[in-house]
């Protein structure tokens, strides 16, 4: 994998490189590799050289989960400030899978916590 060859070849990853990666796997549709990649940012190496999920990490892998809110909750426990993409992305998966009453719980939860829902986030509400 190209994050395990980058320090051979003098460059040194860091979250923007595992966050490209993670991207290229979600559009391949490879989710247990995401996942790998993605404990492993979590893990204590990663996490000692500075490496660690980011919200653009998190808005990346967000919307393929079924447990999208845990997810959520674990980017604010890992003190991740998600933005107004994060939650309209998690917002549109949950519409997408017909659980409405947690897409408008997550949009009241959303304004609570100061963010702005923008026109994506409201049209995906009123379609569903």
């Amino acid at each position: 994998m190209l994050l395990y060859k980058m320090p051979k070849l003098g460059c040194t990853p860091n979250v923007i490189s595992y966050s490209t990666v993670i991207d290229g796997l979600c559009k391949e549709g490879l989710i247990s590799k995401i996942f790998s990649l993605f404990e492993r940012m979590l893990s204590e190496g990663i996490v000692l050289d500075g490496i660690q999920p980011d919200v653009v990490t998190y808005t990346t892998i967000v919307g393929l989960l079924d447990k999208d809110v845990k997810m959520l909750q674990s980017m604010v426990s890992e003190r991740h400030d998600p933005d107004v993409v994060t939650y309209t992305t998690i917002i549109v998966a949950l519409c997408k899978e017909g659980k409405i009453e947690k897409a408008e719980e997550l949009l009241r939860n959303m304004i609570s916590r100061g963010k702005d829902p923008n026109v994506l986030t409201y049209s995906t509400l009123i379609a569903s």
